[in-house]
């Protein structure tokens, strides 16, 4: 078990090493490559959220997961909420976080490595 810790140990040494001597930037293939795989990942999983878990709970479909009164006691479900209030809560929620990294994303996608401000975008 030592003996293999201490080659992964090497290896991302010799890894790290090569990146910081590294006089030209990296192709740019690579570095254009990752922003559609970036934001295809964001947009797969809010499609899974919406599509699959939030929509089938709202529209009460037939297979969906729950319908939101597994997750309250009777009494609180019964007096403050309404069987469709807790799944839009739970998309609202969602739809604010999701905003939140969509402007992330942007804002490192428009940060200048050479200055010392984040371009003021939003």
């Amino acid at each position: 078990m030592a003996r293999c810790c201490a080659v992964v140990e090497r290896a991302a040494f010799a890894a790290r090493e090569k990146r910081e001597n590294r006089t030209k930037a990296q192709p740019w293939v690579v570095r254009k490559c990752m922003i559609p795989m970036v934001v295809g990942i964001i947009g797969y999983a809010a499609y899974a959220y919406i599509s699959r878990l939030c929509l089938p709970m709202i529209e009460n479909r037939a297979g969906s997961r729950t319908t939101g009164s597994e997750y309250c006691s009777p009494l609180i479900y019964g007096v403050f909420f309404k069987p469709i209030f807790h799944q839009v809560v739970l998309l609202v929620v969602f739809s604010i976080l999701y905003l939140w990294i969509i402007w992330a994303y942007i804002k490192v996608r428009n940060y200048n490595l050479g200055s010392r401000t984040m371009n003021n975008i939003l």
